[in-house]
């Protein structure tokens, strides 16, 4: 397993002091190279260094984790926020396709976040990912995301949610079928998908399939039925969707 190079920034020491700890104990393939209180400090030590991953605390007096972001103009590191934000926030996370550990952190949250970073290893568009994360945080509690990011091992795909036709589950994989371009993989689960798309918008008709309801052409009868999208799929609707599914496409 390759070693990952770290900085740990958070302007409580003891916070500090207990993640570089769990990094030691719980994910050794990790190198903490250096750990600020100081924002400012943490700055100037990564325009002279080059790490893989920087772990950065957001509600900082001096500086926010998001104000530190905006400094930069290209990014050579991938970003894991520590967080205490509401679950609300968490899915604008999602949404940006940043990692991030709730605190106080959980050894196995952070042992799984290390596994998935080593699987993907990439370096994202961050300035891409904080322009989206803050244009959610920044929305009212009942608005959805019209673009979100889709993390992959290529890369980050930036989508328009109105090119979004349909999801198809597969275990802990959802396949995203989208308008004029080729579906796109991610690791992440249906239901995760789900909670940053709009439920008016989006419905799950099977345990397999959730679709746009507004890309719907017909529905054809049956003990659950099909319906047919406006790219030609069919897709089966399970029985006992079937009464929410026709109520949704009367409204």
């Amino acid at each position: 397993m390759d070693l990952i190079t770290a900085v740990l920034i958070d302007d409580e020491q003891l916070a500090l002091d207990t993640l570089q700890w769990q990094l030691k104990e719980f994910c050794p393939s990790v190198v903490v190279a250096a750990s600020f209180t100081n924002p400012r400090l943490a700055y100037q030590y990564l325009c002279e260094h080059k790490v893989d991953v920087c772990f950065l605390d957001i509600d900082m007096p001096e500086m926010t984790g998001f104000e530190f972001l905006q400094q930069w103009e290209t990014f050579h590191f991938d970003v894991i926020f520590a967080t205490a934000y509401s679950e609300f926030a968490i899915q604008a996370f999602k949404v940006s396709a940043f990692d991030y550990l709730l605190k106080p952190i959980d050894e196995e949250d952070l042992i799984q976040t290390l596994e998935k970073y080593q699987h993907k290893k990439q370096k994202p568009k961050v300035s891409e990912q904080l322009s989206l994360l803050l244009n959610q945080l920044h929305q009212p509690t009942q608005q959805y995301s019209t673009r979100i990011a889709l993390a992959t091992t290529e890369g980050i795909h930036l989508v328009d949610v109105n090119q979004i036709i349909r999801l198809e589950a597969d275990k802990n994989y959802t396949t995203v079928h989208l308008l004029d371009r080729a579906p796109v993989i991610i690791s992440k689960t249906l239901k995760e998908v789900e909670c940053v798309l709009d439920p008016n918008r989006f419905f799950r008709v099977h345990q397999s399939h959730t679709i746009d309801l507004q890309k719907v052409d017909m529905y054809h009868k049956g003990r659950g039925g099909n319906v047919t999208l406006s790219n030609k799929d069919t897709i089966p609707v399970s029985k006992n969707k079937k009464a929410s599914l026709l109520e949704k496409l009367a409204s």
